[in-house]
């Protein structure tokens, strides 16, 4: 029943109002995958970004995540 399900999943959470995800642009592809192919990033790495972004593939990574993971490498990048 609902509220079976209600009191195990929270209230809250079931009526939540909805929000959007906004899917990342083809510059922020195209941008990950240069940074991916020319520092050789490991599949563990991706595979770590993909668990805390709940998705399993940068295409299907919420934008303003998927811009977190960029600008944290390209710090990265910068410092070294």
């Amino acid at each position: 029943s609902y509220s079976e399900f209600a009191n195990k999943f929270g209230k809250d959470v079931i009526e939540a109002e909805a929000a959007p995800i906004v899917l990342p642009t083809q510059e922020q592809l195209l941008e990950i995958d240069g940074i991916i192919k020319t520092f050789n990033v490991s599949k563990a790495l991706i595979d770590a970004w993909f668990t805390k972004a709940n998705c399993t593939n940068f295409a299907e990574m919420d934008a303003d995540k998927l811009q977190a993971v960029i600008n944290s490498y390209k710090s990265k990048i910068i410092k070294e």
